[in-house]
């Protein structure tokens, strides 16, 4: 499967990162498959929700809050009525540091992957483009596509969903949570161009724009609070899970102790009357400690696996903007003293 943005989409998706910079920006993305295997994206709107920056956080971008359903809806009908003939094709996401993996992001494709399921009508993959806005303000031009992994839609439709025997059986990581695709922007060169315009100017002398060695510092200041604050909720996450299984050792070790009580009972039984049946003995089988116990229900292992993959692109990113960084100190230094 592959995806094509039109030069006026892309524009539109960096403008509105550049205007909500350093929070989140979404919305929904509208297109006409081309192929069985492609989808043109030509229309793009952005999201009521992304200017309420006093309630950003990683609900932010909720593509399924009601506010931003009813206005994905009404586009649709708007541009039905306008004869254009776009069908939903997903939904782009403006992110920092490489945080656009959320709970609520998987959550809302999977629903409606399974919504897309149960039609008669072969549709295309649901899209998320995603573009890194602290990468636009070094003027790179970063636009990815990713849809939903064939590992994360299997663990989805298996009993209990997302605990960790179905996570082994599916060999789901947080690698692999989506899966990349092609996507080709029409006039790259020219978004790349556009993309200058949207990069403010915050070097107001001449001589502090040549000692400037760059323009990434808040972005990466960003990313580490960003960085801090996920590792703190994955700690918190594995505390919990770390409290299941305590509750799950204790209660198996009280069932180990009731079964070797009834096998106790069931010998002496034996010895004294050899030919007892087995409507004399107690039982010891699953079915019937599980009137007297009951396990404790193992969490969902999405949200860690989410966290996770949040914590290695927060990781990755800050160790390319160091690389870049790097690359310039070792630049201006040969050429002090060269």
């Amino acid at each position: 499967m592959s995806y094509e943005l039109n030069a006026s989409v892309a524009l539109k998706i960096a403008r509105s990162g550049a205007e909500h910079w350093p929070h989140p920006a979404s919305g929904p993305l509208f297109g006409f498959p081309e192929t069985p295997d492609s989808v043109k994206i030509s229309h793009v709107f952005s999201f009521p929700t992304n200017n309420n920056h006093h309630n950003q956080n990683e609900e932010g971008f909720s593509f399924r809050s009601n506010v931003n359903l009813d206005f994905q809806e009404r586009t649709l009908q708007e541009l039905n009525k306008a004869k254009i003939g776009a069908q939903f094709s997903g939904w782009y996401l403006c992110s920092q540091g490489g945080r656009f993996i959320t709970q609520s992001v998987l959550e809302t494709m999977l629903q409606f992957h399974n919504q897309r399921a149960k039609s008669l009508d072969r549709q295309p993959e649901l899209v998320l483009v995603v573009h890194e806005t602290s990468k636009a303000r070094q003027g790179l031009v970063s636009f990815k596509a990713y849809i939903l992994s064939p590992q994360l839609i299997q663990t989805s439709q298996m009993r209990e969903k997302f605990i960790t025997k179905n996570l082994r059986t599916a060999e789901l990581t947080f690698s692999n949570l989506l899966k990349e695709v092609p996507l080709t922007v029409r006039n790259l060169s020219l978004v790349g161009g556009a993309l200058d315009g949207l990069i403010p100017d915050d070097v107001s002398t001449e001589s502090e724009r040549i000692l400037a060695l760059g323009n990434s510092t808040q972005g990466d200041l960003n990313t580490i609070e960003q960085l801090l604050e996920t590792v703190d909720h994955f700690n918190h996450n594995q505390g919990n899970f770390h409290y299941y299984q305590r509750l799950l050792s204790r209660e198996q070790q009280r069932i180990s102790q009731w079964v070797s009580k009834r096998e106790q009972e069931n010998a002496a039984t034996l010895k004294r009357n050899p030919n007892a049946t087995e409507s004399e003995l107690l039982r010891t089988d699953s079915y019937e400690w599980c009137k007297h116990f009951k396990l404790p229900t193992e969490p969902s292992r999405l949200e860690n696996l989410v966290l996770s993959g949040q914590i290695d692109a927060f990781c990755e990113g800050l160790i390319n903007s160091a690389d870049i960084e790097i690359a310039k100190s070792i630049g201006v230094q040969n050429r002090l003293f060269n």
